[in-house]
This record gives C-alpha cells, structure tokens and sequence, in this order.
C-alpha cells in the first residue's frame, strides 16, 4: 500500500510539471512580392512571386494587347498554376492542376492578387482522395478529406492549407526539433510552415484476443504505454464491453501531439521530412506493429487546418482491426494563437528537457517499485540449491 501511494503520489507530481506547449521555431518563406495590381502588369517583376502550388516561371509570362499570361511551377513537374488577364473584361483568372489533375480555378473581377484566395472556395476531392491513397499506402497515416461543411483555409499567396497531428514519443521530442530545422533549411520548401507540440490525451482500445500478451491484462498495458509514450497513463487501463459484445482493454493516455501547418503544396515535402527523422512511421510495416512510428496508435492524422483545434472525436481502426485509437481534439485555439510569434532556442531547449525529466523521474520511479516487489519475491520463495 506504502509503495502504491507514493508512486502516484510521485507519477501526479511529475505529470503536474510537464509543460503543455512545447514551441518550435517557425520556418518562414518571406513572401517577398509585389504590390502591383493586375491591371499594372507590363512584366514578371510586377507578378507575385509565389501562388498557391508553384513558384513563378518568369519565361511563362506573355503580355497581349488585351492582358498577360503567367504560369507558376512546382518541382514535381506536374503541379502548376495557369493565371490570365483580360483588361478589357477587368478579370482575373487562375486555374490550378495538382499532379496533373486540374482543379480548384477561380474567376475574379476586382483589381487585386488577393482576392484569388477569398474566391477560391472547397478543395477538389480528387485532390484528397489521390492524396489519401498515396500517403496512406506508404507511411503510418490517416488521411481526413476535406469535410463540406467545414471551412477551408485559403490564403494568399498560399492558397489551401492543411494540418498534421502526430503523437510523438518524449523519446523523440529532441529527432522532431531537429527535423524542424531540417525543414527550415530545405530550399526546396517554399512557403512558410507553423508548428509545436501540444501535451494531450488520447484513447486506444485494444480488442480482445487480437493483440500480444501486453493487452490481455491492465498492468502489462499501463507499462507498455509508458515505454512507447514516456508518460504514465491517464488512469489504469480498464476493460471494456461494446454494443456488440466485443471486449477492448482500453487505456486513455498522455502523450505529446505534433500539430504543424503548411500549405498542401507541400504535402509529400513535409511528410518526407517527418519520416526520414522517424516521426512518421511506414505503413504495414509487421516487425514494428506495436513500436511507435508505426505501431498503428501512432498514426499522423492529415486533416484540413483548422479542425485540429476542433473537438472533431476522431477515431480510427487498423487495417487488422486489432485496435482502435481515438482523440477528443488535437490542441486548442488558445494554444494555436499563441504560437503565433517566433520562439527563444532557450524556450524551446527548457520544454524539452522538462518533458525527458518527467519521463526520467516517472521511469526510476517504476524502475524503484519493481526491484523492490522482485526483492520481496526472492526472500518469500527460497529456492534450494542442487534440487
């Protein structure tokens, strides 16, 4: 009973001192543009010089008697952004292609770049649904297309915006830092990316019988989940009876969420990076199922921006149908908003190595417990030399 006390005791005072936002600098493109309006343009000087999915081509730009032509180009060679105007009309014409597949125009009849983004409305589902099918097919990820009635962020000059919420292990925290400035320094990222890491909780239910030994019985359970996450549990894991009558060991835990926001242009760029640094996992990888990245509890989710700060009760299952995780939300606007402006190296620096304290302190903690019940084994069950 001794021992019991003063390890929650020492677990709720640990828990107590985890920060809850961990910031991470802010990778910033510089729109560096023009203020020019349409009806000014007499050559590539006066052009944005970035739009929504590419970079401008300045041996694209065509000037007419009657209005000019522009494309802009992203690396893949199949993503571009086709931009006209017609003087004599005063309209504003843009039509973007996503690999290939053509989607997301607009027309507008005001004198002002900006406005191409206030009357760019939806987000193709093709675009999503090719989107989802790679990703998913490749790395350790939920894909969420764009729901209808929800509001899609679209900003000039960089068009849709998506998210990205990935558990991420304490052990981790210091390989996602770096990945970040791995990013910063990528030339081949264009635009500008927000992101940090937000202390939350989420849910997994393990189905009876279709999991290892560790999800048969709480105990194995809470231990497991603290050597994937680094952070104890919210409670004891507790079983659980469906509708149907099918049983899950479910445990509710703590752990850190990833939240970045970038522009959908660069999707594959992002999610590269994160799975060169083993945030993200690879999918149907077998030999690490029950191993973050890829175990599947610690899928990243993609989902328009916005809905992460939501509470959206996300849930999804494994391919297997083994386990099933769930997230009430990811972070929060409070949280959102106040990452806003560029953080200290020494803020982001003392986070991390609060949140490796905890882990650490949480850890001797079992590691005192369990010497001491094994000690206490060993004197009660003498065992008899030669027998």
């Amino acid at each position: 009973m001794s021992d019991t006390y003063t390890t929650n005791t020492v677990i709720s005072a640990a828990i107590d001192v985890l920060p809850p936002v961990i910031p991470l600098p802010r990778i910033d493109r510089p729109y560096a543009g023009t203020d020019c309006s349409p009806s000014e343009v007499k050559s590539p000087a006066d052009l944005p010089k970035r739009l929504f999915l590419g970079s401008l081509d300045e041996q694209s730009f065509q000037s007419f008697t009657n209005g000019w032509s522009a494309t802009y180009l992203d690396d893949d060679g199949e993503t571009r952004v086709d931009i006209n105007y017609d003087h004599k009309a005063g309209r504003l014409e843009m039509s973007q292609t996503w690999r290939g597949d053509i989607g997301a125009g607009c027309t507008v009849g005001t004198d002002d770049f900006g406005h191409l983004a206030r009357n760019s409305f939806g987000f193709p589902y093709t675009w999503d649904q090719s989107a989802k099918d790679a990703l998913e097919a490749r790395y350790n990820i939920q894909y969420l297309p764009t729901q209808e009635k929800a509001f899609v962020m679209t900003c000039f000059p960089d068009g849709a915006f998506k998210s990205l919420a990935c558990p991420v292990p304490v052990s981790k925290l210091r390989d996602l830092l770096a990945c970040h400035r791995a990013m910063d320094a990528d030339p081949a990222i264009k635009t500008t990316i927000h992101g940090y890491i937000k202390l939350g909780t989420g849910t997994v239910n393990y189905l009876e019988g279709r999991n290892g030994a560790f999800a048969s019985d709480p105990i194995p359970l809470y231990f497991h989940t603290f050597d994937q996450t680094g952070l104890p549990p919210v409670t004891a894991p507790v079983w659980e009876t469906g509708k149907d009558g099918t049983r899950a060991l479910t445990v509710q835990r703590h752990v850190y969420i990833y939240n970045v926001t970038f522009p959908f242009r660069e999707i594959d760029r992002v999610i590269s990076h994160l799975h060169g640094y083993e945030i993200i996992g690879s999918a149907h990888k077998k030999e690490s199922f029950d191993t973050p990245p890829d175990a599947p509890e610690f899928a990243a989710v993609i989902l328009q921006s916005g809905l992460e700060v939501l509470p959206i009760h996300f849930n999804y299952f494994d391919q297997e149908r083994k386990r099933r995780t769930f997230y009430e939300q990811f972070s929060d606007l409070e949280v959102m908003l106040s990452m806003v402006d560029n953080s200290e190296e020494k803020e982001i620096a003392e986070g991390i190595r609060a949140a490796e304290s905890v882990s650490l302190q949480v850890a001797d903690e079992f590691d005192r417990v369990l010497r001491g019940a094994k000690s206490q084994t060993l004197r009660q069950s003498p065992v008899a030399i030669g027998e």
